[in-house]
């Protein structure tokens, strides 16, 4: 009995020390790439220490969503039916009392999101041969200007001969101090949950939302 408990206080203590180092020090990145010619249309992903995340967005409209690389759920991202109660409850004025709160909070996860990179690749042409170079020109020189930064990777193919369109952007950021988000998360949560909440007591009661 004194070893299964000793077992099981290691094991806690083991666990609380990998999530406290994953708050603490272990920075949360998360990336997008946008594909226009692929059938995944985007993808997202998101890595905190040993945990992997992403979600893929296919052309059709689905989207994929999968821990490390096991497929966890497939939705649709369609318009879904809605019963006629739920329509009303939707149509429940947001307070513009909350509107505030809410931009306070959202600031202070902005300010401890910060950008990491971006790379694009694409193909274009204009239709016009001339109309490409010179766009190409412009490119190019946007592309050396870039060049002094790590952060930012431009590769742009012009197509003379025809016109093109085909493009994959990916961009990364990251959230060095996690720990700092949590709080104002949480408020956020929690001020856009009162108006549900508020619903559910006036249904209950009785009493049309209002």
């Amino acid at each position: 009995m004194v070893s299964f408990l000793l077992a099981a206080a290691l094991i806690i203590g083991l666990i609380l020390v990998v999530l406290a180092v994953h708050i603490l020090a272990l920075p949360v990145k998360f990336s997008g790439r946008l594909r226009s010619s692929r059938s995944d249309l985007f993808l997202a992903w998101i890595s905190w220490g040993f945990l992997r995340a992403s979600v893929k967005v296919s052309a059709g409209g689905t989207a994929t969503l999968y821990l490390f690389s096991f497929r966890l759920k497939e939705f649709s991202l369609g318009k879904e039916e809605t019963t006629p109660e739920e329509t009303e409850k939707d149509k429940q004025p947001f307070d513009p009392g909350k509107i505030k709160p809410l931009l306070d909070e959202a600031a202070v996860i902005f300010r401890e999101i910060s950008f990491d990179y971006l790379r694009v690749n694409a193909r274009v042409g204009l239709g016009d041969p001339a109309g490409t170079g010179m766009a190409f020109g412009l490119v190019s020189a946007l592309k050396g200007v870039l060049s002094c930064s790590d952060r930012f990777e431009l590769n742009i193919l012009p197509v003379f001969e025809t016109e093109a369109l085909e493009c994959e952007i990916e961009a990364g950021f990251r959230i060095s101090r996690f720990y700092r988000i949590i709080a104002p998360a949480i408020r956020i949560f929690r001020i856009s949950g009162e108006k549900k909440e508020k619903n559910k007591a006036d249904t209950a009661g009785g009493v049309p939302a209002a």
